[in-house]
């Protein structure tokens, strides 16, 4: 851990620590977000909920 709070391990502890950072207002609004792969510089995730009907949705993703 460094002296800000964040991890100093590989790409994937840092964005797993990230994700964690976020986790709890997605899920306070009855979503989730999953790390899927790291390639390079590249970072998959899987947003996952209930809204997928919510006029919000697509401004949520923008």
């Amino acid at each position: 851990m460094s002296i800000t709070g964040w991890p100093t391990g590989s790409v994937e502890e840092r964005v797993l620590f990230a994700l964690d950072e976020v986790r709890p207002a997605l899920v306070a609004d009855g979503g989730d977000v999953c790390l899927v792969s790291i390639e390079g510089s590249t970072v998959r995730v899987e947003l996952r909920g209930a809204c997928k009907t919510c006029p919000m949705a697509h401004s949520t993703l923008s």
